[in-house]
């Protein structure tokens, strides 16, 4: 009997709605949820150094920080990695791909990938950003 109330519950909430209604909480949903945002992968090399890439799939998607494995893997800072002489043409290279290494406050457009670089395997990643904060988490 529950479960009857609140199915004809919910079917005279969404049937009250009007159809300008219904397209902005679907809207309002997609905004929070991060695979309408952004897509990320993690990459590791040989020496345990992994980078997690977030391409965007909103025009104004702002990175505000991150934290990896709970604040317990350490972000590498990519002039730190590959040394202060090369790092500053690599940059420029990365960005003409529209390939960002520095992540803190980053605007991203769509089609753009930002990558957070840490010091050990990620298994989880706290991201915020201007649409909300996101835990992901990786095998």
């Amino acid at each position: 009997m529950k479960k009857y109330i609140f199915t004809l519950s919910l079917i005279l909430v969404l049937v009250a709605c009007d159809k300008n209604d219904t397209n902005r909480i679907v809207e309002q949903v997609k905004a929070i949820n991060p695979d309408t945002l952004f897509s990320s992968k993690v990459q590791c090399n040989s020496n345990g150094v992994c980078g997690l890439e977030v391409l965007s799939k909103s025009n104004d998607l702002l990175i505000k920080d991150a934290s990896l494995n709970r604040g317990n893997c350490q972000l590498l800072d990519f002039q730190t990695m590959v040394g202060s002489v090369n790092s500053e043409n690599m940059i420029k290279e990365l960005n003409k791909k529209h390939i960002y290494v520095d992540y803190k406050n980053k605007q991203l457009g769509f089609g753009d990938t930002v990558v957070i670089w840490g010091s050990c395997k990620i298994v989880e990643v706290n991201l915020s950003t201007n649409k909300g904060d996101f835990t992901l988490t990786f095998n």
